[in-house]
């Protein structure tokens, strides 16, 4: 054994534990920076022997780490000091989807908040979280455990996604109710009430507001799957996705949230008696009153009729240039 052997041997532990991330080479590379004659097979053999390794990569996020690999365990130390938050899937016995979002105080082991919905977005799982530390004067912050479902980025909603629910909706409810829809002229009240909940009245509708966000193709492939089972609700459907996207671009924030919500039917109020097919030159008038505008027309062939909550009506202008002009009613 060379005289050196024990020093070089110490020298190579300590560095070891200095630098956790280091290999043998790069300890090599700091003994000769210190003055030691030793070249990179000598330092591995001595490597080896100690029984020496570079830990796994850490994570980039997560636990605090220390150098030889291991991670410090913080625990809470008292009341509201760390929550663990996460989701829980199950389903209604019809079938529905319902998401749980679930949050508990690891120190007393007391579940603080359990919130059902069909869908939970970001927005709404800040809205519980702020809530709760309202509700328990939390001032001076805390720490919290959430899982991969909050870790990952937000993942791109597709049509993929709704394609099961429509199916079911669809060969369940609108076959189901198509029979007295079509002979006596009944609502298919079940179908858009089922749409809504799965939050397909929003499709067209942005996400800023609660919607799906997706566009004029998805919409085309609800209807069509609609009117396999019955052309009149896939039309009334077609309708509100027409009028939604006209109100997407020109309406109110609190209706396009209503809409992204199943709460609001909207549909289309264009055809009228006099302008026989030329729906884009309408004969119906618009006037300024005391209490606003004043439209004046005789509708025909308005899909829904008195079940929609808006109509996208059409009428002369008050005073623009241009053939029509384009109202919420």
């Amino acid at each position: 054994m060379a005289d050196d052997e024990v020093l070089l041997t110490n020298s190579i532990v300590s560095l070891a534990r200095h630098y956790g991330r280091y290999g043998y080479c790069r300890i090599t590379a700091l003994l000769s920076a210190d003055g030691w004659r030793v070249n990179h097979k000598r330092a591995e053999r001595i490597w080896r022997q100690e029984g020496l390794k570079v830990p796994a990569r850490h994570p980039k996020h997560g636990r605090p780490w220390l150098n030889d690999g291991s991670c410090i365990r913080l625990g809470p130390e008292h009341r509201n000091h760390v929550w663990a938050y996460d989701f829980v899937f199950d389903r209604t016995r019809e079938g529905w989807p319902l998401k749980l979002l679930n949050v508990v105080d690891e120190f007393t082991r007391q579940c603080l908040a359990i919130e059902v919905g069909r869908q939970q977005s970001a927005r709404d799982v800040l809205r519980t979280l702020v809530g709760l530390m309202l509700r328990h004067a939390i001032l001076d912050g805390g720490r919290s455990l959430s899982y991969h479902a909050f870790k990952a980025k937000e993942r791109t909603t597709t049509m993929n996604d709704f394609l099961p629910a429509i199916d079911k909706i669809a060969s369940e409810i609108t076959a189901r109710d198509a029979s007295n829809v079509d002979k006596v002229g009944e609502f298919p009240s079940a179908t858009i009430s089922a749409l809504g909940k799965e939050g397909l009245l929003g499709l067209l509708t942005s996400k800023e507001v609660g919607g799906l966000g997706l566009g004029p193709r998805q919409a085309a492939q609800v209807v069509e799957r609609l009117a396999r089972e019955c052309g009149s609700s896939a039309m009334v459907v077609c309708m509100h996705y027409c009028g939604a996207a006209v109100i997407e671009k020109f309406g109110s924030e609190a209706v396009r949230k209503e809409i992204a919500a199943g709460e609001h039917l909207t549909t289309l109020a264009f055809s009228e008696a006099g302008s026989r097919s030329h729906f884009w030159a309408p004969v119906s008038s618009a006037k300024k009153c005391d209490k606003g505008i004043q439209l004046d027309a005789q509708k025909s062939w308005v899909t829904t009729a008195n079940h929609a909550d808006s109509y996208v009506w059409s009428s002369q202008p008050v005073a623009a240039e241009g053939p029509s002009t384009i109202w919420l009613v």
